[in-house]
C-alpha cells in the first residue's frame, strides 16, 4: 500500500485540526507552499520546515571541485514525537562562515502566493493552519506503517519518502529542479491572467472548482 500526496491532503480537510479549508483551496496551499520552499533551496537557502526539519545544504568534494548539494535533516523532535528516523546517516550540514542561516518558513509570502493564485484575499492564519495540519498529518501517516504502508509526499523539489517509519527525501538535481520551477512559474502566470473580480463570482476560486468562493471561510471577506 502506498499513500500520497492527495491522500495526505484529503485527511487535512476532512479531519483537520487546526484549519477549515476545502480541497481545492488546501490544494493551492500547498502547491504554493512546495513552490517557494523549492525556489528557496534553488536558491541555495536553508529552510526550517514547521517543526518537521530542516532542508539545508551538504559541501560535497571529488578532486579539486567542491559542490554544494540539497539536504534534508529530520527533526529530532518531530522523529521522538512519532517515532521516526532518518533512513540515511547524515553529513555535516554547509557551516562555513558565509553560508545562509536556515530561516523559517516565510508564511506571509506563501499567502501572498496563494491570494494571488486564488485571486481572493486570504488570511494568514489560514495558510499557516492548513500546513501545519499537513505536517502534523506526515507523522501521523509515517507513524503508522500497518495502515498507511509507504508514504510519498510530492515537494516539487523532490518527494518525501517514508516506509517503515524511515524517512528519506529524494532530491530533484539542479536542471530538474530549474525545470520544475520554470514549468511551475509559467502555469501560474497563466492562472493569473484568468483571475478576475477578486473575492466575487466568476474570480480564481470558481475557476479553481471552490463554490461560493467569496464567503468560505479564512478570506478577507468572510466572517470567519
Amino acid at each position: 500500500m502506498t499513500v500520497g500526496t492527495q491522500q495526505l491532503l484529503a485527511s487535512v480537510v476532512s479531519k483537520p485540526k487546526l484549519s477549515s479549508v476545502d480541497a481545492r483551496f488546501m490544494g493551492v496551499i500547498w502547491d504554493c507552499f512546495t513552490t517557494w520552499l523549492a525556489e528557496q533551496l534553488h536558491a541555495k537557502l536553508p529552510v526550517r520546515c514547521l517543526g518537521l526539519g530542516e532542508f539545508t545544504l551538504r559541501r560535497d568534494t571529488i578532486g579539486p571541485m567542491e559542490f554544494f548539494n540539497p539536504m534534508f535533516v529530520l527533526s529530532e523532535g518531530f522523529a521522538h514525537r512519532f517515532q521516526l528516523h532518518d533512513r540515511r546517516p547524515k553529513p555535516a550540514a554547509l557551516g562555513s562562515a558565509s553560508a545562509a542561516r536556515a530561516t523559517d518558513v516565510d508564511i506571509a509570502k506563501v499567502t501572498q502566493m496563494v491570494t494571488e493564485k486564488l485571486g481572493e484575499v486570504v488570511l494568514r492564519e489560514t495558510v499557516e493552519h492548513a500546513l501545519r495540519d499537513a505536517i502534523e498529518r506526515i507523522g501521523d501517516f509515517c507513524s503508522d506503517e500497518r495502515a498507511h504502508g509507504i508514504v510519498t509526499i510530492d515537494l516539487l523539489l523532490g518527494k518525501l519518502v517514508c516506509e517503515n517509519r524511515s524517512v528519506e527525501l529524494h532530491f530533484l538535481s539542479q536542471d530538474e529542479r530549474a525545470r520544475a520551477l520554470d514549468a511551475k512559474k509559467k502555469a501560474n502566470a497563466k492562472a493569473s491572467a484568468r483571475t478576475v473580480n477578486w473575492g466575487g463570482a466568476g474570480g480564481a476560486g470558481d475557476e479553481l472548482g471552490i463554490i461560493g468562493a467569496g464567503a468560505r471561510p479564512g478570506t478577507a471577506l468572510s466572517d470567519a
